[in-house]
């Protein structure tokens, strides 16, 4: 049974690599190397699974697209694919990354971050 409570979101306009990435540090974030069952929810497309093989082997692969479907649905397209709307793609990463954390519950680390780096 998925623990809602347990979900974080990671997204950005980006390459597969940069992506893959973004991936890795999220689950290390998350406690990966101390957690006893290690799952992936994808949407099944080959190079995401290539990814996780990559940046998290061993790694319980399900194709959860209903779940992952949903979560782009609910904190990327309903803010970014509004009728009329147009992004920069650095605008559009900026929305993005803010819509992951309150999706994540992780304002107050992504504003902590964002002070320490200016």
């Amino acid at each position: 049974m998925r623990d809602a409570a347990s979900t974080s979101y990671v997204a950005a306009i980006e390459s597969a690599e940069q992506f893959g990435l973004r991936i890795y540090t999220e689950a290390w974030r998350r406690g990966w190397s101390r957690a006893r069952k290690k799952v992936v929810i994808g949407d099944g497309a080959v190079w995401i699974w290539n990814l996780a093989d990559q940046h998290v082997p061993g790694a319980i692969q399900i194709v959860g697209s209903g779940v992952v479907e949903a979560g782009c649905k609910e904190v990327i397209g309903s803010r970014l694919k509004r009728s009329g709307m147009f992004w920069t793609v650095c605008g559009a990463n900026a929305v993005i990354a803010l819509r992951c954390c309150r999706a994540s519950g992780s304002c107050e680390d992504y504003w902590e971050a964002r002070s320490e780096t200016a």
